[in-house]
């Protein structure tokens, strides 16, 4: 009879270190496989959220495999296309600006030479709008094309320094002693955007009433005024560029129907949000939000 040598059993003392290794060498090449499929699609995902936060930001490094490079220079290509759009939509705005200040210097000179009447006020006021609403569409050209570095800024002073500059406005209470509401932001902006949210309460409401608060994660400013208040379902509509409400924005007070706009694009690109909530019997309410800056952060 011939003798019958017995399988050896799959798993054994002896086997087992080799099925290890290859079991390891097929998860390495399989992340790594995995790595590289994947790294155009994560690049994309990082240059789309930059571009989102800042047109202006630095292209994108084409160096890597193929696939990445390919993928850097179709990001950096919609990028210098995004940006030649914004130039050229700002160009156009900064031109009819200056193409409409001609005959608008020229009407003021006219009107001056004018007796003091009902008309000659109403056509001052008419003059007064168009400028602020070629100014308006040239603020809103240049949203997203300016770079200003962020600074940290005690929100309350900065707030405080613009109640001031208002006759109608006011700033409620003060923070506690050692209390300091700071947050990160390029400060012309954050600054225009209060501004904007205070004259749309004084032009509509009569009055601005602002306060300074925070939780832990977020500072606030209220504004508050003494206007017929805007319905509920028009609360984000009014963020649309020149939409104006017949029943709060006429044009007996005035002004572009851009200012909110303009302020909610400037807070939004730092990071922040504005919101608007109708207080019934009392006016309106608009509350500013940025991440609040914990000052243990620069020790």
């Amino acid at each position: 009879m011939t003798p019958v040598t017995p399988i050896a059993p799959l798993l054994a003392p002896d086997s087992l270190p080799k099925y290890l290794l290859v079991s390891a060498l097929v998860l390495m090449l399989a992340f790594w496989s995995v790595s590289r499929i994947a790294a155009p699609y994560q690049l994309l995902e990082g240059a789309l959220g930059r571009l989102g936060e800042d047109i202006n930001s630095p292209p994108i490094a084409e160096a890597g495999g193929r696939d990445i490079r390919r993928a850097a220079q179709t990001v950096n290509r919609a990028q210098a296309s995004l940006q030649a759009s914004f130039e050229e939509r700002e160009l156009l705005a900064v031109a009819l600006a200056h193409d409409l200040r001609t005959p608008v210097t020229r009407m003021r000179l006219r009107l001056a030479l004018l007796r003091n009447s009902k008309l000659k006020s109403a056509l001052e006021q008419d003059i007064a709008d168009v400028e602020e609403t070629v100014e308006s569409v040239v603020d809103l050209a240049k949203l997203g094309t300016t770079a200003e570095p962020a600074e940290l800024i005690d929100l309350w002073s900065m707030t405080d320094a613009i109640a001031d500059e208002y006759e109608q406005a006011s700033l409620d209470g003060r923070p506690a002693k050692g209390t300091r509401l700071v947050c990160s932001a390029p400060p012309v902006v954050l600054r225009r955007a209060v501004r904007n949210l205070v004259e749309n309460a004084i032009k509509y409401g009569a009055e601005a009433r602002i306060s300074v608060s925070a939780s832990d994660a977020f500072v606030f400013v209220k504004v508050r005024d003494r206007g017929p208040g805007i319905p509920d379902q028009e609360l984000e509509r009014v963020f649309s560029p020149f939409v104006r409400l017949e029943h709060s924005r006429n044009r007996d007070t005035g002004g572009s129907g851009l200012g909110l706009t303009i302020a909610r694009n400037l807070v939004r690109k730092i990071g922040g949000d504005i919101t608007l909530k109708s207080l019934e019997g009392e006016g309106l309410e608009a509350v500013l939000s940025l991440p609040r800056h914990s000052l243990s952060k620069q020790t």
